[in-house]
């Protein structure tokens, strides 16, 4: 074996045991909430192990929305272009408030400013935005009909009117009834 064979050799086995220990402590971040730590020091943390962490406390019975914040908080940290982690932040600002207010819409205007057409949470994001209907200012109304109708394109079509169909709040209801309508007739 000459040395160069030798040295790519030894990289590539340092290349595999890298990629191995990586693997493993990414798998161990997500089900560690989010962080592997030594100690309280944290050694590998993960954006999306921490989303699954708030989803998880969002789902609880009464939910824990101050845990659940501080996880999404640290999704954000780690990655800002976390969509669902800013909607999340909006979804506990509403719940926390009964109504969305100044943070909850400066939250739900940042996941638009952010991804204005989101193939992931468009629909929720939508269904969402119309139970607070009243409460969105013209520039956010018009961010999210732009999505009903980049999403009625695509093959969510029928379950974004399901979506619309679906929504409780009085205001957002008939707006969504509207668009459903909307979309039907264009069919």
């Amino acid at each position: 074996m000459t040395g160069r064979t030798s040295i790519l050799l030894g990289a590539s086995v340092a290349l595999i045991l890298v990629t191995a220990v990586g693997a493993i402590l990414a798998l161990a971040s997500l089900s560690a909430g989010g962080a592997v730590t030594v100690g309280s020091q944290p050694i590998f943390e993960t954006a999306i192990g921490y989303d699954r962490t708030a989803e998880r406390l969002l789902e609880l019975d009464p939910p824990d929305l101050d845990a659940a914040d501080r996880a999404a908080r640290q999704a954000l940290r780690l990655n800002p272009y976390d969509n669902g982690a800013w909607l999340r932040r909006t979804l506990i600002e509403a719940r926390r408030r009964g109504v969305l207010g100044p943070a909850g819409l400066s939250l739900l205007r940042n996941s638009y400013d952010l991804v204005p057409f989101d193939p992931v949470f468009g629909r929720w994001r939508v269904g969402f935005a119309l139970e607070h209907w009243t409460e969105l200012d013209p520039e956010l109304r018009r961010a999210v009909k732009s999505e009903v109708d980049v999403i009625a394109g695509s093959s969510s079509r029928g379950r974004l009117i399901q979506t619309l169909r679906a929504v409780q709040d009085p205001s957002g209801r008939l707006t969504g009834a509207l668009w459903a309508a909307g979309l039907l007739r264009r069919r």
